[in-house]
Parts: structure tokens; sequence; C-alpha cells
């Protein structure tokens, strides 16, 4: 049950394949996964829809999704032009351990709200993330009953070290199971509240850069930005807390930024 078949496409950039509503009331649910994958589609916009499973692209260029409600995680690799704009995502983990057993595993069992490899020409903005990567009652141990414990594997948003000309302007990340935002290509950061996460933000990227093979990335402006209210989660494999911004490119300039208050001092 694919709301769109493989390689289809819009016209063009000015007339794309558009997927909407109209009328009142809640936002209607378009069932299974979207996928974008095998055969490339371009040209579409999705907006005032609620996307109620996946979302998951392996290649696809000129992606617009505005106003949209992710009902789970979103995937989007390899393609060229991707907007998230006025959209919500909140909730994302798992529901049961992808190996089966009794606990869940914190690198097999990862899950972010957004992820994304890749891509060239990104456009993050007016978005809200929250709650990604972990359930309400977990334990320590992550045992699958009390629900996905959170770990250093799984994020709010997620970007990797080959995504370039990022932007992610005016968003909030809030209750991250560990960072709010790791931009690894590098990214201009601006405008956003990081809130109540175990760290706000990671960026790198900046010429000479390299790590695990990477390419180099772009430089970084983090300007205008709130992180505030620090989060203690703490499981197995749980990584840093109460941190507030990792800068490990090169040359990134950092301005007119407000960080402040532990929310357990």
């Amino acid at each position: 049950n694919r709301p769109i078949s493989g390689g289809v496409s819009g016209e063009d950039e000015l007339h794309p394949l558009h997927i909407t509503s109209y009328g009142e009331g809640d936002l209607p649910v378009l069932k299974g996964d979207l996928r974008i994958f095998q055969e490339s589609s371009y040209n579409i916009v999705f907006s005032d829809v609620h996307l109620g499973s996946r979302l998951v692209t392996l290649s696809g260029n000129n992606l617009i999704f505005e106003d949209v409600e992710f009902g789970d995680d979103a995937s989007l690799q390899n393609g060229e032009g991707i907007t998230i704009r006025d959209s919500i995502t909140v909730d994302v983990a798992r529901d049961d351990p992808v190996r089966g057993g009794d606990f869940f595993q914190p690198h097999a069992d990862r899950i972010s709200g957004l992820y994304m490899a890749g891509n060239d020409g990104i456009l993050l903005e007016h978005n809200l993330w929250d709650h990604n990567g972990w359930t309400d009652g977990y334990s320590y141990d992550g045992a699958a009953e009390d629900g996905q414990a959170p770990s250093k594997f799984s994020h709010i948003v997620y970007l990797q070290f080959d995504t370039r000309d990022v932007t992610f302007r005016d968003n909030i990340t809030m209750r991250a199971a560990s960072v709010g935002a790791q931009l690894r290509g590098g990214a201009f950061i601006e405008d956003n509240l990081f809130l109540h996460n175990n760290v706000a933000v990671n960026f790198l990227g900046g010429e000479g850069h390299l790590s695990e093979g990477a390419n180099e990335g772009n430089y970084s402006l983090f300007t205008n930005n709130v992180v505030t209210s620090a989060q203690f989660l703490d499981a197995i494999q749980i990584g840093a807390q109460s941190r507030g911004v990792d800068d490990y490119g090169n040359d990134s300039t950092l301005l007119d930024n407000i960080i402040t208050h532990l929310a357990d001092p």
C-alpha cells in the first residue's frame, strides 16, 4: 500500500505532483510506508497530510514535505533539493526489538526522528521534533516490556557526514534520546530552540575536516540559537548527558547564542 508508485514524478519544479488535502478536521492519514527507491521520483510535494508509517527515500530530487505530521521515522538518502517545513515528528520509538528477544539493543534498535545521508541541498525549517528514540517508563537495562530505552545511537535529527548545503532554521528539537540535532556535514544553523536534550546539538565539517573516511563538509554558522534545560536520561550505552553544543568542525562561527540552565543543577 504505497501512496505513490515507483518512478512517479511531477512535470518539473514549477509543476510538481502535489499530494495534499482539503476541508476541515484532522489530517488524512496516508497508510503504508512511503518508499521512493528502485526507481527515482522527482518534483513531488506532500502537504497537509499525516504519514502513518515510515518515510524511506533512497533516491529522488526536489521533494518537499510541508505541514506534514510524521507518524514514524523518516530516512531520506541520495537526493538533491529536500525540504521539510512546518512539520511535526513526535513520539518516534520502536514497538519491539528488531531482532526479537526480551531486550532492546542500543545499536541494533537505534532510531531517529529524521535520518539523512548523501543529500545535497537540504532545508529544514519551522519544524517540531519531540520525544524521539525512547519510550516513557523504560527500564535501564532496556527490557522490551517497559518500552525502548534511550541510547547514544538514537537521536532527533541525524544528518551524516556526506550531507551538503544544509540549512537548519527556526526548529524546535526537544527530549531527544541523545542528540537533538547531529549535523555531521556542517550546516547553517539559525534561530533554533534545543530544549531538554541529553546533547543539544553536534556539528562537524569545514575544509580539511575528515572523519571516518567522509568527504570534506561545509563550514558551520551557529547563530541566534537557544540551548536550555539539559536532560539526564540514563540507560545502558547512554553516551553524554547534560551537554550543550559540540563543535567538532573547522573554522566554525558561533554568534549570539544563549546556552543556559541545567534541568538538575
